[in-house]
């Protein structure tokens, strides 16, 4: 009977505190190991979410600078429209500038200064000119009238042929001249 108590063996009984001991750290160790890994996860994200944001405001700039140049573009397009209709309108018909450069006043030489006198001479007289608009519409009643007339003229005359032609007829009929 041994009686006294127990006295570790081999020192298995220190070995298990020690694998505890170090197993508590391990064990501590890795718990800390997730959450620094969580920590790093969320740093990570919040950058993301900052990146992500600072993009969409660069979009969101870059759409309203699209939008003003687009309405820019359309101002000068419509611009650009008014003006070439108002060039449109003010071409010249090329026979005419043919027949006007070909007129003798024209094809002397000419200095700037005298050119633009006589563009301001003649502009001040188309000016100063004012057609009678009633003596347009009376010329143009006359034609009408006139050409009323002729037609009356032609069926009279083809009246005249009518007639001439059976009276004709008829004389050789009388002769007997087939």
């Amino acid at each position: 009977m041994s009686g006294g108590g127990s006295k570790p063996r081999g020192g298995k009984m220190g070995t298990s505190i020690r694998a505890a001991s170090v197993s508590a750290e391990a064990v501590q160790n890795e718990e800390k190991e997730p959450s620094t890994l969580v920590d790093k996860w969320n740093v990570v994200g919040k950058i993301i979410a900052d990146v992500i944001d600072s993009l969409k405001s660069e979009h969101s700039y870059l759409k309203k600078q699209l939008a003003s140049l687009e309405a820019a573009s359309q101002l000068k397009k419509d611009e650009l429209e008014k003006i070439i209709s108002v060039i449109q309108k003010d071409l010249v018909d090329p026979e005419k500038l043919q027949a006007t450069l070909a007129d003798g006043n024209l094809s002397e030489d000419c200095d700037l200064k005298k050119a633009l006198e006589m563009v301001t001479l003649l502009q001040a007289q188309l000016k100063e000119m004012n057609p009678n608009l009633d003596s347009i519409t009376e010329y143009r009643g006359k034609v009408a009238l006139y050409n009323e007339r002729v037609e009356e003229l032609n069926a009279v005359t083809q009246n005249r042929d009518d007639v001439k032609r059976q009276h004709d007829e008829l004389k050789k009929k009388r002769q007997g001249i087939p």
